[in-house]
């Protein structure tokens, strides 16, 4: 009850400083309340602008403004906040609503947007997770694992510390080549390094499957996601990666390869040295800053000049895309903050922005940033992302 008095006593301010009869005295506390928040003055500004309010206006100055409350304001009294509109409306049917009811009812609603709690789905980056599958069937939950795990594997030590995974040869081969493989899940990534002293990054989505030890005559593992290798030079054994759509043969050198099963695009990016990438009946060698492009439909294999340094941003902290759509940026992004999205207008897709924003930043902030563009908007629902105009 005490809002519905303030919301009338600050509908007749209004109303009496938009008839130009204000005492210094109101003038003074519709003042106070103008600066007690932006909203206030917005509001305040708002009504003057709004298409109804010169009809409201001209009513205002037909009928008397203390006739009209004096015969509007008990009722609005002993009616609940929600039901003012209500009471408003049926006292219409008698007389033509003044300006002060009207005002009253856009003060109304501002309580209402003010006092309604909202909630926003944060979309928290990812962090170090995996799962670890080892030869003999038993498997290992790595997650914010700080604590050191030695683990014997044949002729190979097995140690995992700081978010780590470290394989180092100790004896000759004495036996069968053993397989471990690495799951990375939705918004998880991971680092290892493998018995040759190969590093690799992985990212969020990603599965690998390689040997404890490489006994045979490559090195050779096979991958289905994204990862970065940073490969240790060995001329009498070629490093081969193995994906569902191309292999990739090294000697030593640094790369990245992106070959996710949902995707129709693979691609493998070259830092330093020289790779030989090899399709079902194509092939052909990257320089450093090159970029091979593999389409499953039609078996297209191309290759491209970029900047080596925007497609292997991710491992360093980074989300940087350049000239890219925002259905490539998304379809990456969903990987790591694990969300849904749907787009209002399918040619939103196609919509191309240049950006390079902090991998562990909440993705609300990339949001904003894309918003401010001016290009489309976004609006989250649950753990969707729905992309309009």
């Amino acid at each position: 009850m005490d809002n519905i008095n303030r919301h009338l006593r600050i509908s007749k301010l209004i109303a009496k400083s938009v008839g130009g009869d204000i005492g210094k005295e109101s003038r003074e506390e519709l003042d106070s309340w103008l600066n007690e928040s932006p909203e206030n003055l917005e509001l305040f500004n708002k009504i003057k602008e709004d298409k109804n309010f010169k009809e409201w206006e001209d009513i205002y100055y037909r009928f008397g403004e203390k006739q009209s409350w004096k015969k509007m304001e008990p009722k609005l009294k002993k009616g609940r906040s929600r039901n003012i509109w209500t009471i408003a409306a049926k006292f219409a049917a008698v007389m033509l609503l003044p300006l002060a009811i009207y005002l009253l009812f856009q003060l109304e609603k501002q309580q209402e947007v003010i006092e309604q709690p909202t909630t926003v789905v944060q979309f928290e980056p990812g962090q170090p997770k995996a799962l670890l599958l080892l030869d003999n069937g038993e498997s290992l939950e790595l997650e914010n694992r700080d604590t050191l795990v030695n683990l014997n594997a044949g002729s190979t030590n097995i140690r995992i510390v700081d978010n780590k995974i470290e394989y180092t040869n100790r004896l000759k081969r004495t036996h069968k080549t053993q397989y471990n493989t690495i799951q990375i899940p939705h918004r998880g990534e991971f680092f290892l390094v493998l018995s040759d002293g190969t590093k690799v990054w992985l990212n969020a989505s990603t599965t690998m499957r390689y040997p404890v030890s490489f006994d045979d005559e490559t090195r050779e593992v096979e991958l289905t996601g994204e990862a970065y290798f940073e490969v240790h030079p060995d001329a009498e054994k070629p490093f081969i990666v193995k994906t569902n759509s191309v292999k990739v043969e090294v000697l030593g050198t640094h790369f990245n390869v992106k070959a996710y099963p949902d995707d129709a695009l693979s691609q493998t990016t070259l830092s330093q040295g020289k790779v030989k990438v090899i399709s079902e009946d194509k092939e052909l060698v990257l320089l450093p800053d090159q970029q091979a492009n593999y389409i499953l439909e039609g078996n297209q294999l191309s290759v491209k000049n970029v900047d080596a340094s925007v497609f292997t941003s991710w491992k360093d902290g980074k989300f940087m895309y350049v000239d890219e759509s925002i259905s490539y940026i998304l379809n990456d992004l969903r990987k790591w903050y694990d969300f849904e999205d749907l787009y209002e207008d399918e040619s939103l897709k196609r919509v191309r922005f240049s950006v390079n924003v902090n991998r562990y930043e909440n993705l609300n902030e990339f949001l904003k940033i894309i918003e401010a563009t001016g290009k489309m908007k976004f609006k989250i629902e649950g753990e969707k992302i729905i992309i309009h105009n």
